[in-house]
């Protein structure tokens, strides 16, 4: 059923009647924010809300653009945007609007929006060398919005004539050019530089061992601090001094041991400066409390970042002291937003190791100690904040500041950036992980589909494809001297590609000495240009034509031209069942040693099985003719 409003909107002959209408209506997600008001409240990415200017200098600009969001918001403009997505929709949409406005600004009536003034706005675009084509298409998106959607829901006076979309040309012409920028874009390398895998390693090894190590002695250290400022200066520094001097606990954290060292080494806590005024003796106890309060927090963050893949809003979201339920595994569950299809977000469950619970509930912690309170956000003001201070606290960008301070403390000029480790963790398990690397990651990324994964995946391809080409280039070379001498000395090799290579003839003598040189040379070129890769799997070796990507059953799900491997990944490969797998004769009797004999009585009964012996029997077993084939062949030499 449509609302009344709508009816009512449709009816309207001028924008006082829009008003009249629409004026005392509240705008959906967006904190109350009015219809008549100057400006629109709408979610930010710390879960709090943002302002955004509605005026316009033409007032059928401005009505349009209010009555617009008003009805995407209400869920009647196309797929309802939600979280910081609406935030960006609501720009997107008044820049396209203010560039109308711009050239044709005393417009009355949409009716009088002209086929030129489109195609100018299209061609302003395509002549923009700083802004992507898909950028500016995604503007010039709204127009379809605005003919397919809003046109049903207002007054005439507000609606865009369908052949102005039509017929503009240069807009034809920005979509196509956009279609073939997306393209370009999903073959190509990412441009943005992925953080250094080095560097990353330096980081989270001293969060992990900062925290393991020294977390109740930081804690310590965030207390006396809240406590501390109770005191008045000189009263501070002696609750310092004797709180730290006394303190029965073995101190283990190098600054907070320092201080205590410090404070023991003299009987009295001030001394007198060569001028004879009485000064203290141990300097800068606050700031170095905060420091090492600070050192713990950026810990806890790097690990959570890194083993969770949260992204800085969900960070910022997550309450204090959360449920973590503990079956099998350990498992949190947290809300995304950014793709959620309610305003509330989406519960997302996933596993987490026992050293990121410790950093959840250690940064819950810091937070109770900030504030005093166990509940609220995870993530609160600075320790050197006031209660005082009624700004609210920039949470994401404390996060951000935090690890910057632990870089320069370990030495390490550029911090990453909080998606960085996101696009770091999806990397490593999908090497790690092998064949499931790809979906496991999509479930810790909270990603709807494998595509954007795949695209944080290709964020290092700048730095790892050409590491990896060199490294396989010399394998190649390697493996391929291994193939060709081992035909040289009359070594049987199996498998259907050596057969093809070979056309299944045994060379004897100087004949096989001529092969082998000729298919060293022509297999050595293909290598050197990037066009096959012999790779030593653990039961094999494989010969991957890297032109024919359609062949490599093994690893599908990989684009190889432009998704971080630029050759087949060796724990992919199924030797079983792979037409590029050259086992030697040492591969396979390792395999005979790893295969188990089924006991006769099974054996005998399997054979009487009529199904099982029309569908291949035993020979259908993974290895089992590569297996049997060796075992005739070496029969034969022991009775020749």
């Amino acid at each position: 059923m449509i609302d009344d409003y709508i009816k009512d909107l449709r009816k309207c002959l001028t924008i006082e009647d829009v008003e009249n209408v629409m004026n005392g209506r509240i705008y959906k997600h967006s904190n109350n924010s009015k219809f008549e008001d100057n400006y629109i409240e709408l979610p930010n990415r710390t879960g709090t809300y943002t302002k955004k200017n509605l005026r316009f200098e033409n007032k059928i600009y401005e009505i349009l653009f209010k009555v617009f969001l008003f009805l995407k918001l209400d869920n009647l403009v196309g797929k309802v945007s939600l979280g910081t997505g609406m935030s960006h929709y609501s720009a997107m949409l008044k820049i396209i609007l203010l560039d109308i406005e711009k050239e044709q600004p005393l417009i009355s009536h949409f009716g009088d929006l002209r086929i030129t003034t489109i195609d100018k706005i299209a061609i302003n675009y395509l002549n923009n060398k700083n802004i992507k084509y898909t950028t500016n298409q995604e503007k010039t998106r709204k127009l379809i919005e605005w003919l397919v959607y809003v046109n049903n829901n207002v007054p005439y006076f507000l609606r865009i004539n369908k052949d102005i979309i039509h017929n503009a040309n240069h807009l034809h012409l920005l979509h196509k050019k956009s279609k073939e920028e997306k393209r370009k874009d999903d073959e190509s390398p990412s441009k943005r530089l992925p953080y250094s895998l080095a560097n990353l390693k330096k980081i989270v090894s001293f969060s992990i061992q900062y925290m393991e190590n020294y977390s109740n002695d930081a804690l310590l250290a965030g207390e006396m601090f809240i406590k501390s400022r109770l005191y008045s200066d000189t009263a501070k520094y002696n609750y310092l001094y004797n709180e730290i001097g006394n303190n029965i606990f073995d101190i283990k954290e190098p600054s907070l041991k320092g201080i205590q060292d410090e404070i023991n080494s003299g009987e009295n806590s001030y001394t007198i400066n060569k001028s004879g005024i009485r000064v203290i003796r141990v300097k800068n106890i606050s700031a170095k409390l905060l420091e090492i309060n600070k050192k713990l927090e950026a810990s806890c963050l790097v690990i959570i970042l890194m083993t969770t893949g949260m992204r800085n809003s969900e960070l910022v979201n997550l309450k204090r002291y959360p449920k973590i339920e503990d079956d099998e595994y350990y498992h949190i569950k947290r809300v995304i937003t950014k793709t959620a299809k309610t305003d509330e977000g989406e519960e997302h469950s996933i596993c987490i190791p026992l050293i990121t619970k410790k950093a959840i509930e250690i940064l819950s912690q810091i937070g109770e100690i900030k504030d005093g309170k166990k509940d609220g956000k995870i993530m609160s003001r600075s320790l050197q904040i006031t209660s005082n201070n009624k700004k609210e606290a920039d949470l994401s960008g404390a996060i951000l500041n935090l690890i910057k301070y632990l870089c320069r403390f370990i030495n390490i000029k550029k911090p990453p950036l909080v998606h960085q480790f996101r696009h770091a963790i999806a990397f490593l398990i999908a090497r790690i992980n092998q064949k499931d690397g790809y979906e496991l990651a999509r479930l810790l990324l909270g990603h709807k589909s494998i595509r954007m994964t795949l695209r944080y995946l290709g964020h290092y391809n700048i730095y790892i494809r050409n590491a990896l080409s060199e490294f396989y280039q010399k394998e190649s070379t390697f493996l391929l001297d291994e193939i060709t001498t081992g035909l040289e000395n009359d070594k049987k090799f199996y498998g259907e590609k050596i057969e093809f290579l070979t056309d299944n003839i045994v060379f004897k003598g100087s004949y096989s000495e001529k092969f082998t040189d000729l298919l060293n040379k022509n297999l050595l070129e293909l290598i050197n240009k990037g066009k096959i890769a012999i790779i030593q799997t653990p039961v094999s070796l494989c010969i991957h034509d890297l032109t024919k990507p359609e062949e490599m059953v093994c690893q599908r799900g990989f684009n190889l031209r432009n998704i971080v491997f630029n050759n087949p990944f060796p724990s992919l490969c199924e030797a079983e069942r792979c037409k590029n797998a050259i086992f030697t004769e040492s591969n396979i009797e390792h395999l005979i040693a790893q295969v188990k004999d089924i006991p006769a009585d099974i054996k005998n009964r399997l054979e009487k099985n009529k199904f099982f012996v029309e569908n291949g029997a035993f020979n259908e077993e993974p290895f089992s003719k590569i297996i049997n084939q060796y075992k005739k062949d070496k029969n034969k030499k022991v009775v020749s």
